[in-house]
């Protein structure tokens, strides 16, 4: 109906990998809903969710030997909700992600699951024709560390007759967690590698300012602009990897990721342009 849509989608995807004493099969299933509600002339609600589902597993002479199994199986789910004042706009949303992976490289083809879970909300505030500002709020929850954390963004627009100032702030967060290619054994130099977290990791935050400005003038049949901005970066407690000493109880060489120290990024750039019109 013209207030109601429903919107799916589906995927198959099969490769047969053949080499001389075995053969590897992989599959992927993926499928989607989400439906678009237009609740009022101001109103609107989109609600979805995704499936998708990567397979290997290996036959030698036409049967599975289970010996080299592995799923990668991920759901999610998001809400959306957005409403407009006037010349202002409201918008507010929550997502799940649900991750779940057993290997063969796992011992006893064991598995692991993480979930995250995030709810934000942003307001896009119009009061003068010449000025724009956006904030924002979001909030994340990391499973596999238990860890909350809430990071937040301000940014301001002003524009006269060829000229304007932008000015941003933004918060930044990484969870300790360990992330997907974390979870499978890679070989390095002929050597099984696992990636493991340390016992006291902390998350990774930053703080981000931005300020730039841009100014336009026509000289004639020359079009000018003449561009200056500047950033600056503080990360703290930012994520490194070391190897260890020892290899863990499957004889695997480990690399453990910790906190090393953190940093600072600033910059500046000038730029010029003139085009003939």
């Amino acid at each position: 109906s013209d207030k109601i849509k429903l919107i799916g989608r589906g995927g198959y995807f099969n490769r047969i990998s053949k080499r001389s004493n075995y053969d590897d099969h992989y599959m992927d299933y993926s499928a989607g809903l989400k439906t678009v509600m237009n609740l009022s002339e101001n109103d609107n609600l989109e609600i979805s969710y995704g499936f998708d589902q990567y397979d290997k597993a290996r036959y030698v002479n036409d049967e599975r030997t289970h010996d080299h199994d592995y799923t990668n199986r991920q759901n999610t789910v998001r809400a959306l909700y957005s409403r407009i004042f006037g010349k202002n706009t409201l918008t507010a949303g929550a997502d799940f992600l649900n991750d779940y992976l057993t290997t063969y490289q796992f011992a006893n083809n064991g598995s692991k699951t993480q979930n995250s879970y995030d709810a934000f909300a942003q307001f896009d505030y119009n009061p003068l024709q010449w000025l724009n500002i956006v904030a924002s709020l979001r909030h994340d929850y990391f499973s596999a560390s238990s860890q909350h954390a809430t990071t937040g963004r301000l940014a301001l627009m002003t524009k006269w007759k060829g000229f304007s100032i932008r000015a941003n702030y933004a918060g930044g967060f990484r969870a300790p967690q360990a992330f997907d290619e974390d979870l499978h054994v890679g070989i390095v130099g002929g050597e099984r590698l696992v990636t493991v977290l340390a016992d006291n990791l902390k998350e990774e935050r930053s703080n981000s300012l931005s300020v730039s400005a841009d100014l336009y003038r026509k000289f004639g049949s020359v079009q000018t602009n003449l561009l200056i901005e500047g950033f600056y970066t503080d990360l703290n407690n930012v994520f490194a990897l070391r190897k260890l000493d020892r290899p863990d109880a499957q004889g695997n060489t480990v690399q453990e990721r910790y906190n090393a120290y953190g940093a600072k990024v600033f910059g500046l750039n000038l730029e010029g342009k003139a085009m003939f019109t």
